[in-house]
């Protein structure tokens, strides 16, 4: 930022202290203290600019002179936007993948913002904020920035390194955030994936042990607060045993009273008994025994339909449980309002009334703002919810009570005061910082720990680790095609590293795979390794658009009306939140069930046993189907995520498949071991318990001898 007037940063500030001092020296009372520097800046406020504050909204994308609908990435400064930032003195905002795309412009983007921010009349700067989970949820591009491999990865070092990863993990996403000008993180997830059928949690978990998510998260908290961000837990009150996505639905939760305080709220209480994360996020979910008071519906397909109330929008949750029971005292903001879960059934303007009058701070992305007539409907949103202060119907002390929280968090975050530094300056530490070479070894190290060795072997003889200098063919059967691409460049630079320059891998879908090709290849080869990533592609992970032109389905219950997140063309739009989105999509229209895929990977399994070539099966994603590959593989390993990029000599590859790659070839002993409890295909008894794992020697002379 090129040295923006400090002085217009904090004139509001400035001028509430001078007051409070004036009044101080007349009566002989001592200097204001900051808490109450703060009270008088939010008595300075009109209610409007009180309200504004209470907003953190998205411009993924910005098009000024298209009316309707834009699908242009917001990447860099509009007028129009740098106008409303200076007349809307929000809270902030949140940006995804379609706004970061290079080091350089996301720095730019970010300077612009704050620029804009300061030049208001409050001169306060923004919450520029992000999910940065690491893993199967991460914003910055792939190829460039430190991708980690996920929650559930660190799980699994949980046993050897305690919350060693969690931290050194923290710290550096927080790192590279900062350097581009992001100041929160909505991050860790402090869910507690007890439920092997969620869709949306699953590895973003650390655990299905609270205990185990509760330390693991403070430790990943307290990592991305040591580098001068904010640190956002969720999804409140726990969003970790549901079997609907709230991107699409509404999920419930069944649970009694006594387990929603020994695992769902236990890591939340975890954490604000040792040290109070900046945030906390909402879930849209229900939960009948903390609330089941009745709301009424207001979007056309269900006017006049009564529904148990969402936690993102009950007072018994957010104030009576939260605030009261639990003892949080900082910054509550909902998920994206602008979810299925919300949006199915709520109108805008009257969501954002429910969740304030619950207890919110944050209403995150209320409205799209994609084009001017979305910033003429923010315009008239703020003004009805300034109506509705006016009338009574929202309480103004509690407005007051909501923005003094917000305004500690922004002086905490330094917000009062404009970066001095030139904006090249900070281009050039941020591209010094971002993917640099320590991050990216700490990335490669917590792969390689994590991976889980569930099965080597028959239990008296190992199948892994493999002779590399001998192994000739390899057949890969992927479910999706960036992974088997990755699987297969990966297994070639391990090979190549270990002297093998000629392996060859043969790379079958099995959506589109040929039976009997498959089997004829398998046939060919020394070794057949099955990757398997059961999780569906979800919009958290894309950065999908939502919108509200959801079609009501009569048939299905309450709880399962909520539509997928469509945008407005009626099409899953998918952001630029990876390098395999395209290969996501293409393999997203299945000619195959899940369970036909299932049978064949069995079916190729079996033909392996029977010419006696030796299989592996990996599970890129929470490796609860294992259950049923582990009779039919020789060896089975729990890699946790299935993410890939496109390196710099432009080859598809992928964190977790180097890794798995290097053990199968026996460049290191696996010390990963399960997070979760594993449930044999009956679903009522354990298969493998929390905390399995098997080690394998890897001395040369030991190396199994191929086939």
């Amino acid at each position: 930022m090129n040295n923006i007037s400090t002085t217009n940063g904090i004139r509001a500030l400035a001028a509430s202290a001078a007051l409070l001092s004036a009044m101080a020296g007349c009566g002989g009372y001592a200097s204001p203290t900051p808490d109450q520097e703060l009270q008088g800046l939010v008595a300075g406020m009109t209610l409007e600019e009180k309200i504004a504050q209470k907003f953190v909204v998205d411009f993924r994308y910005f098009c000024p002179q298209t009316p309707d609908t834009c699908n242009t990435a917001f990447t860099q400064m509009q007028p129009e936007v740098s106008a409303f930032i200076k007349r809307q003195q929000l809270g902030g905002v949140i940006l995804f993948s379609n706004n970061i795309q290079s080091v350089a412009q996301t720095v730019q983007l970010t300077d612009d913002i704050q620029k804009a921010a300061f030049a208001g009349r409050l001169g306060i700067g923004y919450l520029i904020t992000t999910d940065q989970e690491g893993g199967t949820v991460l914003r910055t591009p792939r190829d460039s920035s430190t991708r980690f491999t996920g929650n559930m990865s660190i799980g699994a070092t949980y046993t050897q390194y305690a919350t060693q990863y969690a931290g050194q993990v923290g710290a550096v996403l927080a790192n590279e955030l900062a350097v581009l000008g992001i100041n929160v993180n909505h991050a860790p997830v402090l869910d507690v994936n007890i439920n092997p059928n969620n869709p949306v949690i699953n590895v973003r978990s650390f655990s299905d042990s609270p205990e185990m998510v509760g330390r693991l998260g403070l430790a990943l908290q307290l990592a991305i607060q040591s580098q001068g961000i904010g640190s956002t837990v969720k999804h409140f009150p726990g969003h970790g045993d549901t079997q609907v996505d709230s991107h699409y639905g509404l999920p419930l939760v069944n649970h009694d009273l006594a387990t929603i305080r020994s695992v769902d709220l236990y890591p939340f209480q975890y954490a604000f008994d040792r040290s109070p994360p900046d945030m906390v996020m909402t879930a849209h979910i229900q939960y009948p025994a903390l609330d089941s008071s009745m709301v009424a519906a207001s979007t056309p397909a269900y006017i006049g339909q009564s529904m148990m109330r969402p936690a993102t929008l009950s007072r018994a949750i957010l104030s009576d449980l939260l605030r009261n029971d639990m003892h949080y005292q900082g910054v509550v903001i909902t998920d994206a309002m602008n979810m299925a879960g919300i949006a199915a059934f709520f109108l805008a303007e009257d969501a954002v009334l429910k969740t304030f009058a619950a207890g919110a701070d944050i209403a995150l992305m209320p409205i799209g703002l994609s084009t001017s007539a979305g910033l003429q409907a923010f315009d008239r949103l703020l003004a009805l919810v300034a109506q509705a202060v006016r009338s009574g119907a929202l309480s103004e002390s509690e407005i007051d009570a909501s923005v003094l929280r917000i305004l500690k968090l922004k002086r905490k975050l330094g917000l009062f005061k404009a970066s001095a530094l030139p904006v090249q300056s900070r281009i050039e530490t941020a591209l010094q910082t971002v993917g640099n070479s320590a991050h990216l070894r700490l990335e490669r190290d917590l792969a390689e720990s994590a991976l889980t060795l569930i099965k080597n072997g028959n239990g008296v003889s190992q199948t892994l680790p493999l002779n590399t200098k001998v192994l000739q063919r390899v057949t890969v059967l992927a479910s999706k095609t960036n992974q088997g691409n990755a699987l297969k460049n990966s297994l070639q630079l391990a090979a190549a590293e270990q002297g093998n320059t000629g392996l060859q891998v043969s790379v079958f879908i099995t959506n589109t795979m040929d039976p009997a090709a498959v089997n004829n290849e398998i046939a060919r080869s020394q070794l057949l390794i099955i990757a398997n990533d059961a999780n569906k592609v979800t919009p958290v992970e894309t950065g999908a658009v939502a919108a509200r032109n959801l079609t009501p389905i009569a048939e299905l219950s309450m709880y399962e009306r909520a539509m997928a997140v469509l945008h407005d063309s009626g099409t899953l739009v998918f952001g630029e939140d990876s390098s395999q989105s395209a290969a996501q999509m293409k393999d997203a229209a299945p000619t195959r069930t899940d369970q036909e895929k299932v049978k064949l990977m069995i079916g190729s399994l079996q033909a392996a046993k029977a010419l006696n070539v030796p299989s592996v099966f990996i599970s890129l994603a929470a490796p609860y189907e294992t259950a049923v590959f582990v009779p039919y593989s020789d060896s089975v390993i729990a890699g946790y995520n299935g993410n890939t990029y496109t390196n710099a000599q432009a080859l598809e590859v992928g964190v977790s498949c180097q890794a798995m790659s290097r053990l199968i070839f026996g460049v290191f002993s696996p010390t990963g071991r399960l997070p979760i409890n594993i449930p044999d295909v009956d679903g009522k008894t354990v298969l493998f318990a929390r905390g399995h794992g098997l080690t394998m020697n890897v001395l040369a002379s030991e190396l199994i001898q191929l086939p």
